[in-house]
């Protein structure tokens, strides 16, 4: 989640005030995916995001609107949702929450991330465009995410070997590893430590503030994360030590850069936000009090784009949510122009048998990097399976 990823510490302490107070909402229900029930919804809105996500790919054509693809994303993901649990729809009681949780973005080229904008924008894909492509589903506050990265226009062409190549590579494979190291009793440092040196091997970077956060339900963006990438600073940024256990649930967020990695906000205006739970104050203006209304009876903790709302009205009540704290804003980000940064995001369960990736779509491009994995720690970890083994008690024997 980006809008972590430039944050300071008090900034990652408001995630967890909303973390904490969902866990006391959830304390007496076992809400993680050791419950089968929650498993079960945790890979419903992967299948989702999934399905859509390849639908989306498909809408990336030379000549498309981005803004069309992102609402074709976020009507799908509608579409698609509304069918489920949706006997329990006549009893509020029992009503199961379902939809977006996070909006469909297409991020062309240099925009790395969070562009998703109003319907007035006239940005078209181009032939040969880097589209990285980003949304996510719910299922009763049970998210999944999902990210990738195409090259538009590239159908059934020879695989590509450009920095875009060692870039995308790079990525997918940081991905495998690091599933692998996901294992309970490892840590999130040696996750970090891995994805750093993938990128050594490729000569690419891991781009600078990339978190990947644990998921609780309502919440994508838990207190618990791993970092991508170190940065020495003034403070420096640093995470809390983490240990992988069974019954987690996790986003994994892999962005890889030919460039420097050191993303920053450029000139797009910001176009996607989310309500923050523990603020309150009292609007003055009546139509933003219908806003934020609008905005916990449909989204709860989830991010949305402006798009979603009555765009005239929306925008003059997202402005006096923002003043009076009541919205984090998303912020479009940026690379140098001219380089290549693949984005790639999975939702990975930790459960007591196996490491599952639950969310995801084949490399695509083909890509032929000349560059590979040549650490031996690296090709190590590829070679484990991410079915758990658990050690066996010894019998006692009988008189012994």
């Amino acid at each position: 989640v980006y809008k972590r990823q430039v944050s300071t510490q008090s900034t990652w302490e408001e995630g967890a005030e909303n973390e904490e107070q969902q866990e006391e909402e959830d304390q007496e229900e076992d809400t993680s995916p050791s419950n089968p029930e929650v498993c079960l919804k945790y890979k419903t809105a992967a299948r989702f995001a999934t399905k859509v996500l390849e639908e989306v790919i498909e809408k990336c054509k030379p000549g498309a609107k981005v803004v069309d693809i992102c609402q074709f994303g976020d009507d799908r993901i509608v579409e698609l949702t509304s069918g489920v649990y949706a006997k329990q729809d006549k009893n509020k009681e029992k009503k199961v929450e379902r939809g977006i949780a996070f909006p469909t973005c297409i991020n062309v080229n240099n925009i790395i991330c969070h562009y998703s904008p109003l319907s007035d924008d006239q940005t078209a894909l181009q032939d040969g465009d880097i589209v990285r492509i980003d949304l996510g589903v719910h299922i009763d506050g049970f998210a999944s995410l999902v990210a990738n990265t195409i090259i538009c226009g590239r159908d059934g062409q020879e695989p590509l070997q450009t920095k875009a190549a060692d870039v995308i590579e790079a990525a997918h494979k940081a991905q495998e590893v690091c599933l692998r190291l996901m294992r309970p009793g490892l840590k999130n440092q040696a996750v970090t430590d891995a994805i750093q040196k993938v990128c050594e091997d490729y000569g690419v970077s891991a781009c600078e503030g990339v978190l990947s956060h644990q998921l609780k339900r309502f919440v994508i963006d838990g207190n618990e994360v791993i970092l991508q990438k170190r940065v020495l600073g003034d403070p420096p940024q640093k995470v809390e030590e983490v240990e992988f256990e069974a019954g987690q649930a996790w986003t994994l967020d892999i962005v890889i850069s030919s460039g420097s990695g050191k993303l920053r906000p450029g000139d797009a205006r910001t176009f996607v936000f989310k309500r923050l739970a523990d603020q309150t104050f009292k609007l003055r203006m009546r139509s933003s009090r219908e806003v934020l209304a609008y905005i916990n009876q449909k989204f709860q903790n989830f991010p949305f784009s402006i798009r979603a709302l009555d765009e005239k009205k929306g925008r003059f009540g997202v402005s006096e949510c923002l003043k009076h704290d009541l919205l984090c804003p998303y912020p479009v980000l940026y690379e140098k122009p001219g380089e290549y940064v693949a984005h790639v995001k999975t939702t990975v369960l930790i459960l007591q048998n196996s490491i599952e990736r639950i969310s995801s779509v084949a490399l695509t491009p083909k890509v032929k990097s000349e560059k590979s994995i040549v650490s031996q720690e690296l090709l190590a970890a590829l070679e484990r399976s991410l079915k758990l083994t658990r050690k066996k008690k010894s019998k006692k024997k009988k008189g012994g």
